[in-house]
């Protein structure tokens, strides 16, 4: 389905006459599949000299809350690349803006001076329709947490659900262990201040993988959050050879495990 916000970020994209990535997404949560996601990813460069204020007209297009988005762009000046999201769930249409700090971070890395936790990205994401729903969400390279240690987070909790998201990840992080050392594996730490979300995400585009090299633990997800298994399997049908990218998972910002695979990238 195409959605009013999708029309115009692509619109957006496209305007600014400079290559962009293009990469969807799918979340699976109890009882649900969200499959209508993707994100945009620019440099910064290929804004103009007056970023903020051609973000800022964007965003108001896109029904942005006004103060929390100034608090954002504010951190554009020592960001190199801006991502612009969008995911349609049951009953919400929820935009995205984040800035990362690549420059930084890569600097970082190559001395390491990692010795504490260094902000990676920051991004608002917002309702459209009721704009007072809004979280900050907060990606962090931690030395000190590493996949090994969310999957015994996840794994110490009792629920069934949890169980069966640890049994995942680990099964995933075997099969990646294969094609890449797992020290070389980024994971972030993710927060949004005010809620319970906790969660990781780790890239696995270097692995080379594709979604068809764990379609039979997708499918054991879907089953365990109870999702309807032909609309999974026609899913999988479609994007079976697609590049397997980055995967999100642990506690949602509404207290319920989830986890979201990323595929696909690819230059527009």
């Amino acid at each position: 389905m195409q959605y009013p916000e999708s029309a115009i970020l692509a619109t957006f994209a496209e305007a600014l006459g400079a290559p962009y990535g293009f990469e969807r997404s799918v979340k699976f949560c109890e009882s649900q599949m969200l499959d209508d996601r993707f994100l945009m990813t620019v440099h910064k460069a290929s804004l103009g000299k007056r970023p903020e204020h051609k973000l800022e007209t964007l965003c108001q297009q896109l029904n942005a809350p006004a103060d929390v988005l100034a608090s954002v762009l504010a951190l554009l000046p020592e960001a190199d690349i801006v991502h612009l999201g969008f995911e349609a769930e049951a009953d919400a249409r929820l935009c995205k803006l984040y800035v990362e700090f690549a420059s930084t971070v890569r600097a970082a890395m190559e001395t390491g001076q990692i010795k504490s936790p260094l902000l990676v990205h920051k991004a608002l994401k917002w309702n459209v329709e009721k704009p007072q729903r809004h979280a900050i969400t907060q990606y962090w390279l931690n030395p000190e947490s590493e996949l090994g240690h969310w999957i015994d987070e996840v794994s110490t909790s009792a629920d069934e659900h949890y169980q069966v998201l640890s049994s995942f990840l680990q099964q995933v992080l075997m099969l990646t262990a294969e094609r890449l050392p797992a020290e070389e594996l980024m994971c972030l730490e993710v927060n949004e201040p005010g809620n319970p979300r906790k969660s990781f995400d780790i890239n696995l585009y270097d692995t080379d993988m594709i979604l068809g090299d764990i379609r039979h633990l997708l499918e054991q997800l879907a089953e365990a959050f109870r999702i309807e298994p032909g609309k999974v399997a026609r899913w999988l049908d479609n994007n079976t050879g697609q590049p397997l990218g980055h995967l999100s998972s642990g506690i949602a910002r509404d207290g319920r495990p989830f986890a979201t695979v990323y595929f696909g990238i690819e230059g527009r």
